[in-house]
């Protein structure tokens, strides 16, 4: 074993000085860093070219050394070198997780036709301009293949599948540089699959997907790393493939200027003296912000006695029950037929609803939408819930700003992008501002059900990231973050900005007219920069606060919820009386 100023590592083969057999030379051996560094990425640099290499093979033996408790570490490398004739020095090197190279050692070697050969072929040595790269597929007893992976949003999507000749697969794991670990869908039936590969009966169930994040960090062309746990506890790398990063990661969309909003102050009274019926129609029941507009608006139809509403949605959640207790009927519909373009699906959807006596219908979501053809043939105005122009503070939030108090972090939604860089920025501070955090935990709020959410606690326990927990927060809160640039919780931001509390975005969500000056903005899809910024906000509590006492004042002014919501029911009144 050789040190290095930051890493522990052994070159098992090549020795230096050693006479082998080309065209390919096969290096292998492992590294490991030293507490405070992280090895990501590993390259053979020679006078022709830089070959990037595999670093990651699991090994027990290291993991037992330098990690007690852990099952194993993928400390192992291979790479394959292209060397001509004659003698060659090369240098091995490994980058660590802030992107710098370390010299692991400089070996000598000559390349002849009589010297030894290398002692296993590792993967596939794929050329490039200026050098190669190193790929690995899958090795008996396992089969399977990976599709090229697609790249969108900062997402990695793996998709393909993997069986072992005899054992289960416990959990499939995916990595972009070793420091955090995702858990793969595996496992899921595939008929078209068993027909392309009859030898192998069980490729009906071998199917696996699943998304990781590839971060801005991480330089291109990043490795893919696919891990499969046996049901025996064995680690096995099946997968190991360059993959480019994302070339059109978004800037959260600038939120739209204020549209002015056709009002109406009053409608004609009926004669009979009902209320009037509307029809709410959204999504889901999870925690997110279409559902929890109209689980405010049923409350205070519950108070008023001018309205009253019943809901249709496609998905059940935590806020049925609140739902029914704001007199609020709720009926499921099942949109699968419909989504699959199945004939007669929309008719059949349609014959479930009881449209006799409506007044309106109101869609919260993009999904809801459905519902607007048969409404619209009925002769029934729809209004689709204009919620950037009458965005408001959720009612019955009590927060307040504590700067010793810990984080919250609504997540759902953050699967579709922002969850990762939550768990890494969580990584990082764990690993470099431990003493900013003093203590504090990151309280994960918002929980629905679904399996994303569901993935990403796994992840959070797979990673070892005691930071989190899933425990109510209390009201006193240091920041609210909301790393999110699809499906932001716009809801929570507001909260937060009306009860005096830092919040630090992506921007995505937040209304017009709040910026720098009151929220600590961040890029989308940077984890370090989260990370950063939680650690300012902690350190800095002062200037936290001046933001925060700026987006209160603007919060309270623009966004209460008795004046947005009325501007809500003056959209409503002026869609119910619009001649159709």
């Amino acid at each position: 074993m050789r040190e290095g100023p930051c890493t522990f590592h052994n070159l098992e083969w090549p020795p230096d000085n050693a006479t082998v057999a080309g065209p390919i030379v096969w290096l292998r051996g492992w590294a490991v860093g030293r507490p405070g560094t992280s090895l990501t990425d590993l390259r053979v640099r020679t006078p022709a070219g830089i070959h990037l290499g595999v670093l990651g093979l699991p090994r027990t033996d290291l993991a037992a050394h330098f990690a007690p408790g852990r099952a194993w570490l993928p400390a192992e490398f291979v790479a394959g070198v292209p060397l001509s004739d004659g003698p060659a020095e090369i240098a091995l090197e490994v980058r660590d997780a802030a992107g710098n190279w370390h010299l692991l050692q400089t070996l000598h070697l000559a390349v002849a036709p009589g010297g030894t050969a290398s002692p296993r072929t590792e993967g596939e040595v794929v050329p490039q301009p200026g050098g190669s790269w190193t790929l690995r597929g899958t090795h008996l007893p396992f089969h399977g293949h990976l599709d090229d992976p697609t790249v969108s949003h900062g997402l990695l999507a793996p998709f393909g599948w993997l069986l072992h000749e005899g054992q289960s697969i416990r959990r499939l794991l995916g990595t972009v540089d070793g420091l955090l670990f995702h858990h793969l869908a595996h496992g899921q039936a595939d008929a078209s699959l068993a027909a392309k590969v009859p030898h192998l009966p069980a490729a009906a169930t071998a199917r696996f997907r699943g998304h990781l994040d590839l971060p801005v960090t991480v330089p291109a062309p990043a490795l893919l790393r696919i891990y499969a746990e046996l049901a025996d506890g064995s680690a096995h790398l099946c997968f190991a493939r360059r993959v480019p990063h994302d070339a059109a990661l978004p800037a959260p969309a600038a939120a739209p200027a204020t549209a002015a909003l056709p009002s109406l102050d009053t409608l004609p009274a009926r004669s009979s003296g009902r209320p009037r019926r509307l029809l709410f129609v959204t999504g889901t029941l999870e925690p997110e912000d279409a559902a929890g507009r109209a689980l405010d608006l049923a409350r205070a139809f519950a108070h008023g006695g001018q309205w009253v509403a019943r809901l249709i949605t496609a998905e059940d959640g935590s806020l049925r029950q609140k739902f029914e207790d704001a007199d609020c009927p709720v009926q499921f519909v099942d949109l699968r037929a419909l989504f699959a373009g199945r004939p007669g699906a929309a008719d059949q959807l349609a014959r479930q609803i009881w449209w006799s006596h409506l007044d309106a219908v109101v869609c919260f979501d993009e999904v809801s939408r459905w519902i607007e053809a048969p409404a619209r043939a009925r002769g029934l105005p729809v209004l689709h819930d204009p919620a950037s122009s009458t965005a408001w503070v959720p009612p019955g939030i009590s927060w307040m700003h504590d700067p010793a108090g810990p984080l919250v972090a609504p997540i759902r939604g953050l699967a579709d992008g922002g969850a990762s860089v939550l768990l890494r920025a969580a990584d990082h501070l764990i690993r470099h501002h431990a003493g900013t955090l003093a203590g504090r935990r990151i309280h994960l709020t918002a929980l629905g059900s679904t399996e994303e959410e569901q993935r990403f606690l796994a992840d959070v326990e797979l990673n070892q990231l005691t930071l989190f927990t899933t425990e109510p927060p209390p009201a006193g809160l240091a920041a609210l973050l909301s790393p999110a640039w699809v499906r932001p919780p716009v809801g929570a931001q507001l909260a937060a900005l009306a009860a005096g509390v830092p919040v630090i975005s992506t921007g995505a969500g937040l209304p017009v007219g709040f910026g720098p000056q009151e929220a600590s903005l961040i890029p989308a899809g940077n984890a370090l920069a989260l990370a950063h910024a939680i650690a300012d906000v902690l350190a800095n509590p002062a200037a936290a606060r001046r933001r925060a006492t700026a987006a209160q004042a603007l919060a309270s002014a623009r966004h209460a919820f008795p004046a947005a919501s009325e501007r809500w029911f003056g959209a409503l009144r002026a869609t119910i009386a619009a001649p159709r």
